[in-house]
């Protein structure tokens, strides 16, 4: 479903993004996770073109994304922010119809679809016609995951998308996450720093640093398997935690 091949982004002489390859399945759920400023944010940005690489090739979906202008293939891509990122002046109602109403979907399938996420996400139909400011952060980020969920898009990406929450409410969102039958059947490309987050939510594991990738594979490679030491220091506390 997702393709990097050879991406390499910078900022000037500082190195984001150096040399990295790796392939996303279909249905699979990828998490990005490093060191501070190891490249996992830049390199979720370049797959919906927010940046631009230096170099490189990057397939969505059978399609190259330089192949279609930026806002085209953004409608195409659900993307989720660890922030609220909701247009503070539409209400609950109208920021979930933002992609359809920009693919010009009728009312009624914009309705019908609205009412659709907001049962499957455990929202309320009262809060359609609130404002976010007028929602809790737990809240406001189902309405963000809601709207990137809209229109159907068979990618989903998601940069720290519970980071900004208490732990309580972290917890228990990421728990629905897991079970939820909307994204069985998407792509989802994770960022996160949370190692438990991680090893909960993803079918593969992508572990950088210094803008390259050090190892990809299964959690249970990565616990288990190390490919160095740094990828042993990494997840030491986390092993020691589980036993």
């Amino acid at each position: 479903m997702i393709s990097i091949q050879n991406v390499s982004k910078s900022f000037g002489s500082t190195i984001a993004v150096n040399d990295i390859s790796f392939e996303v399945k279909e249905g699979e759920n990828f998490i990005l996770i490093g060191t501070s400023g190891c490249g996992k944010t830049t390199t979720l940005r370049l797959i919906n073109r927010l940046l631009e690489p230096d170099k490189g090739t990057i397939i969505v979906n059978g399609k190259n994304v330089f192949a279609e202008k930026p806002e085209i293939l953004r409608r195409g891509i659900g993307y989720v922010l660890q922030n609220n990122s909701l247009f503070p002046h539409y209400t609950v109602r109208e920021n979930i119809g933002v992609v359809p109403g920009l693919l010009q979907w009728d009312k009624n399938k914009t309705g019908e679809r609205v009412n659709e996420l907001v049962d499957k996400l455990q929202l309320q139909h009262d809060w359609l016609d609130k404002y976010p400011s007028q929602l809790s952060g737990g809240q406001q980020q189902r309405v963000n995951i809601a709207r990137a969920l809209a229109a159907y898009p068979p990618v989903l990406l998601m940069d720290e998308p519970f980071g900004a929450l208490d732990a309580i409410t972290r917890t228990a969102i990421r728990k629905e996450f897991a079970h939820l039958d909307e994204l069985t059947k998407k792509t989802i490309v994770m960022v996160t720093h949370d190692i438990a987050e991680a090893i909960e939510l993803g079918n593969t594991i992508c572990l950088m640093n210094n803008g390259k990738i050090v190892q990809v594979g299964t959690p249970a490679q990565l616990l288990n398997e190390p490919a160095t030491e740094f990828v042993k220091d990494f997840f030491a506390n986390y092993k020691l935690t589980a036993r």
